[in-house]
């Protein structure tokens, strides 16, 4: 669901971003979603990839370390996606493939994280950032579907749009992530436990008061601040809410409850920029 929001959400702030009078016909949608869709399943195929030590040790129960499935089998199912997606691509425009080939290597060097894996584990907020980059660059191959395949430059007011993009990982990130003290596996750093849930759930407030300020900049430019800042306003106040409650009594309940409308945000987020701008626009 969210891959098909935020191709939406992509394809139709990129055309709008451009001062289109019509939107992108419906094959650029249904690229974009194939796209993001796929980029999504291998973001996961590079996470078992990275975190296949620590699972092994700390989490024996997952598949992978299960042996239900294994490396090898994920490593082919990803080179079928890169196949499709390729095909996809190529269907739409061949001028999409070298922005491809950047987000396929981006993702094989986050599976090798970044060649550095010992100074990532010992810094986990460089962790944070520099993984949750691949969200602001599968929302760019998304957008592309529109200003590539036009043979266009991107729209000013688009790097906003990718800004609130990676902002909003994070703000999903921390909030998995934030656990009731007691509630985190054993060796499996949270951010609570790093920090603290005072600290932890600073964190997680920043990274949403960030993604609203970027989802702002961007109505802003596409003339529809008062719709998706009214929507955006009530998941963010929600949000606030929750996390006086976790700071209160950082129970189970309280942690799930922030997960929960990050994981809303998100959504709420690339829906509210894909229709927002729309309600009230005249055809043509």
């Amino acid at each position: 669901m969210v891959a098909a929001a935020l191709a939406m959400a992509s394809v139709t702030c990129s055309s709008l971003l451009r001062h289109q009078s019509e939107l992108p016909p419906p094959r650029a949608y249904v690229v974009a979603f194939g796209l993001s869709a796929g980029f999504f399943a291998l973001v996961r195929v590079a996470d078992e990839h990275a975190d296949h030590r620590d699972d092994a040790r700390l989490r024996p129960n997952l598949p992978v370390p299960r042996g239900l499935v294994t490396l090898p089998e994920l490593r082919r199912a990803a080179v079928a996606v890169v196949a499709a997606q390729a095909v996809l691509a190529v269907a739409l425009s061949p001028a999409l493939l070298p922005l491809l080939a950047a987000a396929w290597a981006f993702l094989a060097l986050m599976a090798v994280e970044f060649f550095v894996p010992a100074w990532l584990r010992a810094r986990p907020l460089a962790v944070l950032t520099s993984h949750m980059v691949v969200l602001a660059v599968v929302t760019l191959c998304a957008t592309a579907c529109d200003w590539v395949v036009a043979g266009s430059a991107p729209g000013p007011g688009l790097g906003w749009f990718l800004v609130m993009s990676y902002c909003s990982g994070l703000v999903v990130e921390v909030g998995r992530k934030l656990r009731a003290p007691g509630d985190a596996e054993a060796g499996v750093s949270t951010y609570t436990t790093l920090y603290g849930p005072r600290r932890a759930g600073l964190l997680w407030l920043g990274t949403l008061v960030a993604a609203f300020a970027a989802a702002l900049v961007t109505a802003g430019e596409l003339e529809s601040l008062v719709i998706v800042g009214s929507v955006l306003a009530v998941v963010v106040t929600a949000g606030v809410w929750a996390l006086i409650r976790f700071r209160r009594r950082p129970a189970a309940r309280a942690a799930d409850a922030v997960r929960r409308i990050s994981e809303v945000w998100l959504l709420v987020a690339y829906l509210s920029l894909a229709c927002g701008p729309l309600i009230g626009r005249r055809p043509g």
